[in-house]
């Protein structure tokens, strides 16, 4: 397994760096050294009890040992921003949680980065376009969604754009 991650960079400590004139300076020089971080088992409210207690707007999420999510809390405590990463280190998905479900626009990618759809959720559920790529990032497939279900017009599309398929 990777090595646990050996700091994290925040808003917080570039505004520091920036008036001790350490503009630059190698990241390694101004970042947070051993960040928090909990294990992906942990529970959302370990994760809200961590950031109180160290005062803190991130917490790391590790998987055998190598960064799986950086999620960030806004004030209120409830909505979060987060980034999921591959094995590899590649941003496998990024997005917004109202309480713990996802809510609003979500970004997936394959291991090499590349997207491979977006998707709009509210409430934790399905909820507008879904728009699947295909590696050349073509547009393999548009559905419309409404709470969790399938509403309106579904589109497939052939690898050079082409339409393939649609229903109503």
């Amino acid at each position: 397994p990777a090595a646990r991650p050996l700091g994290i960079v925040t808003e917080h400590d570039v505004v520091r760096a920036l008036a001790e004139d350490l503009g630059a300076s190698p990241v390694s020089v101004v970042m947070t050294r051993d960040p928090v971080a909990l294990p992906a088992h942990a529970l959302a409210y370990e994760a809200a009890l961590a950031m109180a207690e160290n005062r803190i707007r991130h917490v790391l999420v590790t998987e055998e040992g190598r960064l799986a999510t950086v999620q960030e809390y806004a004030t209120d405590g409830v909505t979060s921003r987060a980034m999921h990463y591959n094995a590899n280190g590649q941003v496998m998905a990024r997005g917004k949680y109202v309480g713990q479900e996802k809510d609003s626009t979500w970004n997936y990618f394959d291991q090499a980065g590349t997207a491979q759809s977006i998707e709009r959720y509210k409430q934790g559920k399905l909820d507008g376009e879904r728009v699947v790529y295909y590696d050349n990032g073509q547009i393999a497939e548009l559905t419309t969604f409404k709470l969790g279900v399938q509403h309106g017009p579904w589109k497939q599309f052939f690898m050079n754009g082409t339409p393939k398929a649609k229903a109503e």
